[in-house]
């Protein structure tokens, strides 16, 4: 049977791809900081490392496949970014091509990029170590993920939107997003790994919701769920950069 080594599984989007999944066609091997694990209903195997450092295990558990979502998303200290998502990443990829992984699965961003700050560089050179190595690798990017705790873009977006009957705008507001639901991204991952297939070596698969919509439209149809009629402020981009 297959030994999938996954990372991230204590997170907010980890608990709603594993949360009570039974019978998967692979043995799990759940890695993370501390013991906290009781949104998974069968376990196969937990292990307690910190990827950061010099903690993982030679022979990786026994692991023949990664799937690696582990990584820092909100950190006051542009260093955490480099350390957690580059240089753990990095550590487990060489360590993974030691043990000859079949497979590495790495869940990065769409926003990936250096011009997108620390985060965003932090995933690109993760990325990029990945893409350089001699693994069959799969990056998965999604866009911002809506349906979930986690602190994101989207999540600010419609707290924002509760509170105030003010709408700022930059420019026009008919720039798109596209924004993809946890549920139909934890059927994706659950699909990718219950596939044994080499289809999906070597492949950056970009994942978002079923058709875009522009960031205008979007904060009127969040207004008129919730009952509000907005006061919407157009800002000049020229004035935002200034102020920036």
């Amino acid at each position: 049977m297959r030994k999938i080594l996954i990372t991230g599984f204590n997170g907010n989007l980890g608990k709603r791809i594993f949360n009570h999944q039974q019978n998967l066609p692979f043995y799990c091997i759940f890695l993370s900081k501390n013991k906290c694990c009781n949104h998974i209903s069968r376990i196969n195997k937990h292990v307690i490392a910190d990827l950061s450092k010099d903690d993982l295990d030679d022979q990786l558990w026994g692991a023949d496949e990664v799937f690696h979502m582990a990584g820092s998303t909100h950190e006051r200290k542009t260093k955490r970014y480099y350390l957690n998502n580059f240089e753990a990443t990095k550590r487990l990829i060489d360590k993974s091509e030691a043990n000859n992984v079949k497979r590495f699965i790495y869940v990065s961003t769409q926003a990936v990029g250096e011009k997108g700050g620390a985060y965003s560089h932090s995933k690109e050179l993760a990325e990029r170590h990945l893409t350089k190595s001699n693994l069959k690798w799969t990056i998965i990017r999604p866009a911002d993920i809506y349906g979930t705790e986690c602190d994101n873009a989207i999540k600010s977006l419609c707290s924002f939107i509760r509170l105030s009957k003010i709408l700022p705008i930059i420019g026009d507001g008919q720039y798109q997003i596209n924004p993809v639901h946890v549920d139909d991204f934890a059927k994706f991952i659950l699909n990718l790994l219950e596939c044994n297939s080499n289809k999906s070596n070597f492949k950056i698969y970009n994942l978002a919701g079923p058709s875009p919509i522009s960031f205008k439209n979007f904060c009127k149809i969040r207004y008129k769920e919730i009952g509000k009629r907005p006061i919407i402020v157009h800002l000049p981009i020229f004035l935002c950069k200034w102020l920036i």
